[in-house]
């Protein structure tokens, strides 16, 4: 081949391989509005909740403890050392008029109903009413006959009798006649039927521990908010929802809990409003300290089944019943309306809406009849 032969076939095969590049490169060329497209978002899947039909509430959360509207701490009134010898009672035990308390240093102790506790040994012969109280707690046992003024406030061989008789229903032996009648350490006094709350002392030194606490009333639930104290927006006759006693509503009471204003009790009774950790009894001063204030809620025999701390809300505004409820994520604006989507397979249709109540994220709204906006329709809401 001559050399001018060799030179044409080079240069037609290079044309070939420019002509071969410059297709390539065509094919592969895209516009910057088709890179854009490429780049963006694909379609996204439209995401739908249910329209349910229910009543919304607003509320404020509360951190609540399981109480008795007043514990009653029974201490003993022993100058000297304390040894509790005998204790019949256990946790929940009811204790009411003439119940055994226990028994410390080897003597019982009884409870007794009345309106004030004991400030002294009692005799045969003794006076006033204080003794007028004992009779009338010995009568309402049934073991002293109905007694009319004077004897009623005093304290008689019957009393004396009636006291032997209540000692010996419990196996122990009457108090010798060389003492008083009434001793101030064996009986205390209480103002009704109440529950021991929480596990009493055993057997063993007693110390300056209580011997067991009484809890005396209703028993509920004392709450305030987590941040501690009564929410502003707490209101006597409220309502209150309490997470696991099903759907119900409880009433609410805001409860002051008065810091120790009693006079000193000589038998060594402390009361303390439940919640508050502040005493009433002998170490307290008249006019010390101030007030606790409280959202009581009455959950009746519902408390028996809640210990401890538990969450609560308090209820503090609502809409109608049975009303049209969507999340605030389906609400979009349409022509100055409030519009709802609601999705039907491939197809979607644009409903104006009222809200009237919204609470937790939730609105209930109410839509034209001719819109037929009803329970159960899948509506659109936004994603992030």
């Amino acid at each position: 081949m001559s050399r001018k032969q060799v030179l044409a076939g080079c240069v037609v095969a290079a044309a070939v391989i420019a002509t071969g590049g410059t297709v390539a490169a065509a094919s592969t060329f895209k516009t910057t509005e088709q890179k854009a497209a490429e780049a963006g978002a694909p379609t996204p899947t439209v995401t739908t909740v249910p329209v349910e039909v229910k009543q919304l509430f607003d509320t404020v959360p509360l951190s609540c403890d399981v109480a008795y509207r007043t514990q009653l701490d029974i201490r003993s009134s022993s100058t000297g050392p304390a040894v509790v010898t005998a204790m019949p009672l256990t946790d929940g035990s009811v204790v009411d008029n003439g119940t055994l308390l226990g028994e410390i240093n080897g003597s019982p102790i009884f409870a007794l109903t009345g309106s004030f506790p004991l400030y002294r040994d009692l005799a045969v012969g003794d006076t006033g009413p204080d003794a007028r109280l004992v009779n009338n707690a010995l009568m309402a046992l049934g073991l002293l006959n109905k007694e009319s003024e004077p004897a009623l406030s005093t304290i008689s061989a019957a009393t004396r009798d009636a006291i032997a008789h209540l000692y010996n229903s419990t196996s122990y032996s009457a108090p010798p006649e060389s003492g008083p009648v009434v001793a101030l350490d064996a009986f205390h006094i209480i103002s009704g039927p109440g529950t021991v709350s929480g596990p009493p002392h055993g057997p063993g030194t007693l110390g300056q521990v209580p011997l067991l606490s009484l809890g005396l009333g209703e028993r509920g639930l004392f709450c305030s908010s987590p941040a501690g104290g009564v929410p502003p927006e707490a209101k006597n006759g409220q309502q209150a929802t309490v997470p696991g006693l099903a759907d119900k509503q409880f009433g609410v009471a805001i409860v002051t809990a008065p810091a120790a204003t009693l006079p000193a009790a000589a038998n060594g009774q402390n009361v303390s409003p439940a919640g508050t950790g502040q005493a009433q009894g002998s170490a307290a001063q008249p006019g010390t300290g101030g007030t606790t204030q409280f959202v009581f809620i009455s959950v009746g025999a519902a408390a028996n089944g809640l210990k401890g701390t538990v969450p609560a809300s308090l209820v503090v505004g609502g809409s109608a019943p049975k009303q049209l409820v969507v999340p605030s994520a389906a609400l979009w604006t349409k022509d100055s309306k409030t519009v709802v989507s609601i999705v039907n397979g491939d197809t979607t249709r644009d409903v104006p809406v009222t809200v009237g109540f919204s609470a937790g994220g939730e609105n209930a709204v109410t839509a034209d009849p001719e819109s037929a906006l009803t329970a159960g329709d899948q509506v659109a809401v936004a994603t992030r």
